[in-house]
Parts: C-alpha cells; structure tokens; sequence
C-alpha cells in the first residue's frame, strides 16, 4: 500500500495505514508500524481530519515509546547463553557448556532476542558490544 498518495483515497488510505500499523504491531514489526503511523498521520492532517491525525500521533507516540532495552535488562541465565552464543558457540555447544538443555538456550536466546530488538547472533553480537 502506498502511504503518501491519497489523491484519490481521501481519509480511506489513512484509515489502511492506521490499521495497517496495528497488524504491523501484533507481529511486533515496531518501525514499519511508526512509519504506516507517521503516514496516516500525514494523510490525515493534509486533509484536515485533526481527529484522525491526533488519533495516529497518539498511537505514533505510544508506539515511538517502545525502544530495544539494554544488555542489562537481560537476566544472569539469558546473558551468559546470548554471550555465549555472540561468540560463535552453537546452542548444543552452549547447552553442553553450561549444563542445560538445548531447549533451555533456546528459549534463553528467544528472549534475549526479544529483549534486544535482534533477529540473528550477528546483530546479537553487536547489541551485546555496543556501549549501554
């Protein structure tokens, strides 16, 4: 969907965009669901709907709010396993290592993902040796 051209959808292509960024949102897609936001928000000041716009920027705020957290909010266990992990150990090496399972790192290293904002051990890694 093309956010920018509402010539000839009115509010309609604010209205795809607003609910389009909440399907972005469920599936925790945070920067597609800013920008389907800051085009709603858009389409609808340019057409003076303030009551549409006002509504997009106040989802655009609550949605701007939610940033990656730091390695420090990551518990002892998720650290230690997505250190592990940044460093090239693959989770049975991780599991045989630490004495856990295998299902126990992986739901470490789901975490951790899910903490940090990444999808793969490379950006893992340059999350974790980032400066906090």
């Amino acid at each position: 969907m093309v956010v920018g051209d509402w010539t000839t959808g009115g509010p309609i292509v604010g209205r795809e965009a607003a609910a389009h960024s909440r399907m972005q949102r469920r599936f925790k897609k945070w920067a597609a669901a800013r920008a389907s936001l800051e085009g709603a928000a858009g389409v609808f000041g340019s057409l003076g709907c303030s009551g549409w716009a006002e509504q997009a920027r106040g989802e655009l705020h609550r949605v701007s709010a939610r940033r990656p957290t730091s390695a420090g909010s990551l518990t002892e266990s998720e650290e230690r396993v997505a250190r592990l992990a940044a460093a090239g150990l693959s989770n049975k090496e991780i599991a045989a290592q630490l004495v856990i399972s295998v299902h126990t790192v992986e739901k470490h290293l789901s975490h951790a993902y899910q903490k940090l904002g990444v999808r793969s051990r490379s950006r893992l890694a340059a999350r974790l040796s980032a400066p906090a």
